[in-house]
């Protein structure tokens, strides 16, 4: 994004005010392997990505509860979509956003974590580590694209918590990867000890 061209742009954006997911759409295609990782292909027509961004919409939204779904964006680069395309479309229910006016859509998601008025409550799926450093600086919970599925199951307790059909004190997903990191450094811990 060139300074002051758009800084801000997202801040009074109400759809992504309330945004409790965001996806690096062509990171996550990328990682399930539904488009290669070398665009663009004689076979990748701006007709098979597009497809390829109504599958992904479709199946974040069947996995997702309905409440969380309207509050779902996927962010793509604009560099991959085809000319004319407006930079916000709604499918499936699920918010998709080009970065238009940004050099790529790290660039456009980091700037969503810095406007955005409750980024402790967004679940962040995207493998870039610029995104990944903005998103915990934020408060923001974020995944790699490798872990998108994990992404989905804390929503998917959020909404059951917000909605009163979770217990409180029933296990969070983040809690069991927390302790399951714990366990792996108390077993580093140990083995180093040992000499190991």
């Amino acid at each position: 994004m060139s300074p002051g061209s758009s800084a801000g742009r997202f801040e009074k954006e109400p759809s992504l005010q309330r945004c409790r997911l965001i996806v690096d759409g062509y990171n996550l295609l990328f990682e399930l392997g539904w488009i290669p990782n070398a665009l663009p292909r004689p076979d990748d027509s701006p007709v098979t990505l597009q497809a390829c961004r109504n599958r992904l919409a479709s199946e974040i939204a069947s996995r997702l509860p309905e409440s969380m779904v309207g509050k779902s964006l996927i962010v793509y680069d604009s560099s991959e979509s085809p000319k004319g395309l407006p930079f916000r479309q709604l499918l499936r229910g699920i918010h998709i956003a080009f970065s238009v006016q940004y050099n790529s859509a790290d660039e456009a998601i980091q700037e969503i974590l810095q406007y955005h008025p409750t980024p402790k409550r967004l679940v962040v799926i995207s493998s870039d580590h610029a995104v990944q450093r903005k998103a915990k600086a934020r408060g923001a919970q974020c995944f790699d694209s490798e872990h998108w599925e994990k992404a989905l199951e804390c929503l998917q307790v959020q909404a059951a918590k917000s909605d009163g059909t979770l217990d409180d004190n029933a296990e969070d997903p983040d809690d069991a990867l927390k302790s399951q990191s714990l366990a792996e450094g108390e077993q580093a811990e140990w083995l180093r000890k040992f000499g190991f």
